[in-house]
């Protein structure tokens, strides 16, 4: 059964936040977040978060011009390799920044208290009506952004469905929390244009 306005469904992967992602044309969403051109032209849905996101229940990720939250790193041999970039923070973390709270848990637990759950700065994730393609490369699927803040949600959580927006158009936001906050369609989609 597929997903209407106001349903409730569990999400990993990469999020970032609502004000990013409203009023965008589908071809400047994609290049924003990252996306192949084309990906959102078949529709896509807008995911809001319900639940609070934890301390080690996600990853740091970047920007979206590092394309699958990675970054380069030299090696003392001078060889460069792709690397997560929460992996790269969490190996720069001790035993006493653990203990302290300071270095990649003390940004964990600074970030995750940011995590708002209502208004612009709200917690989204993006679904492409287009699912991702095996046979493309993750380099041409998934190639770098604009820089938008994202991370990697790595514990499933609960999103609402606030929006299916129908291809070729954007999502417009609006509306106020009511009893299903988020609970947003894009007025084209409704016929209200």
């Amino acid at each position: 059964m597929a997903l209407q306005v106001g349903d409730f469904t569990q999400a990993t992967g990469f999020f970032t936040r609502l004000i990013a992602v409203v009023g965008q044309p589908p071809n400047e969403l994609e290049r924003r977040l990252g996306f192949h051109a084309g990906r959102l032209a078949q529709g896509w849905m807008l995911l809001a978060l319900k639940e609070a996101i934890a301390p080690g229940e996600f990853a740091f990720a970047g920007y979206t011009n590092s394309a699958g939250g990675r970054t380069a790193a030299t090696l003392p041999s001078g060889v460069t390799l792709p690397v997560g970039i929460d992996e790269a923070m969490r190996s720069r973390s001790s035993e006493i920044d653990r203990r302290l709270g300071a270095g990649w848990y003390g940004a964990q637990r600074s970030l995750a208290e940011s995590f708002v759950l209502t208004g612009p700065q709200r917690i989204v994730k993006v679904v492409p009506r287009m699912r991702h393609m095996a046979a493309m490369p993750d380099e041409e699927q998934y190639p770098p952004g604009s820089g938008v803040p994202q991370w990697i949600l790595l514990k499933p959580k609960r999103f609402i469905v606030a929006a299916i927006v129908r291809p070729s158009a954007m999502h417009l936001g609006g509306g106020a929390d009511g009893p299903i906050p988020a609970r947003w369609a894009d007025p084209l989609a409704l016929g209200a244009l």
